[in-house]
């Protein structure tokens, strides 16, 4: 299982400070890998303060800020800034966050410049409750141009229904009988979201992360940071044995 945190615009008021610093620390209890989404500079300190955990706690960087008609040129220096961010506070990203229509070919190139393997492709509405899961029906990483692959999510928290409903063939451990497969889910928590709803969302966020550290600390799930995922898919693929043509005829 994948987990990631998009962090949306929370941190953006002074007023949810307090509320930001206590969710990020909450996750970070758990010791549970995982991909942050962050939207600007503030959000990476408070992450930063989780790296001396021996938990991996990966960047994903936003890049929804980028509109269709930007440029390349702007898109690229606009990028670069908030990839220095990242190496101010030690981190160097793996993913990026994104939406469809910037999977363009040049800008895909770009991202590969940068040494990133992994795009999380969602929409505006991703953050939000009510947001349908996206990709493929398995859940799995697939492979995009110039070796970057995407990574489909399979589930967001907090919802107003039952979350497992969002990943029909899979199931929460339970202590009292045995965990069914949990291969190919990607679960990303909306913080903005999670704040808003106040306690409920911490309940609900609470409840899962609880259970998915129980699973992992008792060897029936691994959790991993998104381009880990990707990146175990992509040696796979290298991996797979090519038979030749000729091999059959020497």
């Amino acid at each position: 299982m994948a987990l990631t945190v998009h962090m949306g615009s929370a941190g953006n008021s002074v007023g949810e400070l307090a509320a930001v610093r206590q969710f990020v620390q909450l996750v970070g209890e758990y010791h549970l890998n995982t991909t942050w989404i962050v939207d600007h500079a503030r959000q990476l300190s408070w992450v930063a303060t989780l790296r001396p955990s021996s938990t991996r706690h990966d960047l994903a960087l936003s890049t929804t800020w980028a509109t269709p008609e930007l440029s390349i040129g702007d898109f690229q220096r606009r990028f670069r800034e908030r990839w220095r961010w990242c190496w101010q506070v030690g981190i160097v990203p793996a993913t990026v966050y994104c939406t469809e229509s910037e999977l363009s070919r040049p800008r895909m190139s770009l991202l590969a410049q940068f040494g990133l393997t992994t795009c999380i492709v969602g929409r505006s509405a991703d953050a939000g409750p009510e947001a349908a899961p996206s990709g493929s029906p398995d859940g799995l990483p697939r492979p995009l141009p110039l070796g970057l692959w995407q990574l489909p999510i399979s589930a967001r928290l907090p919802c107003r229904s039952s979350w497992l409903h969002r990943c029909p063939a899979r199931r929460l451990p339970d202590t009292r009988g045995k965990l069914p497969s949990w291969a190919g889910m990607h679960v990303l928590i909306g913080a903005e979201q999670v704040i808003a709803w106040g306690s409920r969302g911490l309940r609900q966020m609470d409840h899962f992360l609880r259970k998915a550290a129980w699973a992992s600390s008792t060897d029936q799930l691994e959790v991993v940071t998104a381009a880990e995922w990707s990146t175990s898919m992509a040696r796979r693929a290298v991996a797979r044995p090519q038979r030749s043509i000729l091999h059959g005829a020497a």
